[in-house]
């Protein structure tokens, strides 16, 4: 499923995955112009126009996981494709790369809830903002864009938004040092769990 030629990257240098590359700045340019912060949902329903969710399936499923969290936003223009219900980071990736084109302060909110289910999630702030914003940007049909405080702490165990709870912020998942699907249940799972005194 990956274009031919294509190689699954080896090095994980923080920020790589949300660099403005020639590409993602040629199409921030046409959302530099949008009022923010309505514009985001533009750049969201743009991305899920443009990139194509193919079905989680058993024949897919070895190759999901050798492509999680490996991806920039620049790779993933170039794939073309998400796998279902395994893509929100990707998808906020590129919201965030073409956020940072545009001018925009973006980053990652890797996050989890009660359920023990870990999701990311955007955080975007800029002088002509009134203020910074959570915002949903990884889920297809269920975009929301919450204010967030600029003085809120970004810390371990921080509430955000509709019951979603901080595990880190930073500039993308390399920042955090995530680049392997399996350090989803080994570290944010585990961090969770003590978090909200699960012990099984």
């Amino acid at each position: 499923m990956l274009p031919e030629g294509f190689d699954l990257r080896t090095q994980f240098p923080a920020g790589e995955q949300v660099k403005v590359t020639p590409a993602i700045r040629e199409l921030s340019n046409q959302f530099r112009e949008l009022h923010y912060p309505n514009g985001f949902q533009n750049i969201h329903d743009y991305i899920f126009g443009r990139i194509k969710i193919v079905p989680y399936e058993e024949s897919v499923k070895a190759y999901e996981r050798t492509r999680r969290w490996k991806l920039t936003a620049d790779d993933l223009l170039r794939v073309g494709t998400v796998v279902d219900t395994k893509y929100c980071n990707d998808m906020v990736s590129l919201f965030l790369a073409i956020s940072r084109g545009i001018g925009f302060d973006a980053k990652l909110a890797k996050v989890f809830n009660k359920n023990i289910a870990v999701h990311s999630l955007a955080l975007v702030d800029s002088p002509q903002l009134p203020t910074q914003y959570v915002i949903n940007a990884g889920s297809k049909d269920k975009y929301w864009i919450e204010p967030l405080a600029r003085d809120t702490k970004l810390e371990f165990g921080t509430k955000l938004p509709n019951d979603w709870i901080l595990w880190k912020a930073d500039v993308d998942q390399w920042a955090m040092g995530l680049n392997d699907s399996s350090q989803e249940t080994t570290t944010i799972m585990a961090d969770a769990k003590k978090l909200l005194g699960i012990t099984a």
